[in-house]
């Protein structure tokens, strides 16, 4: 009665045989218990290894989500192509402006009067030995003259 389990337990045996000799090749016996253990340590197993995977190999770039450095780095250069060539396409709209004015012999549009005017704003409420006094002191402070 060593071999016989206690309570409802059962135990069932998993055999694989040659099919043409009916040889025995591998037995495995277990219970219920046993079995819903293993798929469950199983399936816990496999899940972390497709997690390492994708988490610590080159593949997590396939998924959506996970930029790699050549992404951002383009990124980055396609922002700088639009500031550029939003600033062409400015210069043109003036170029295209200013000669629909020439040809219609109205005054032209210089680039001083797109610029606000308020820029140096700031400027108008200091004196200008204050200018003066600020300018010294970074000069001292930077050691140029």
């Amino acid at each position: 009665m060593a071999n016989k389990p206690e309570g409802n337990n059962k135990i069932y045996r998993l055999t694989l045989l040659d099919d043409s000799s009916h040889k025995r090749i591998k037995s495995v016996r277990f219970t219920k218990t046993g079995f819903v253990i293993a798929v469950v340590t199983a399936g816990v197993l496999f899940t972390m290894l497709v997690y390492c995977l994708i988490a610590f190999t080159p593949l997590r770039t396939s998924i959506p989500g996970y930029p790699d450095a050549r992404t951002k780095r383009q990124a980055i250069e396609n922002a700088i192509k639009i500031d550029s060539l939003e600033s062409v396409i400015t210069r043109w709209e003036l170029y295209s402006e200013n000669l629909s004015r020439v040809l219609t012999g109205e005054e032209t549009i210089s680039l001083d009067s797109i610029i606000p005017g308020n820029t140096t704003k700031y400027l108008k409420n200091i004196s200008q030995e204050d200018i003066a006094l600020q300018d010294s002191i970074l000069r001292s402070k930077t050691g140029k003259k």
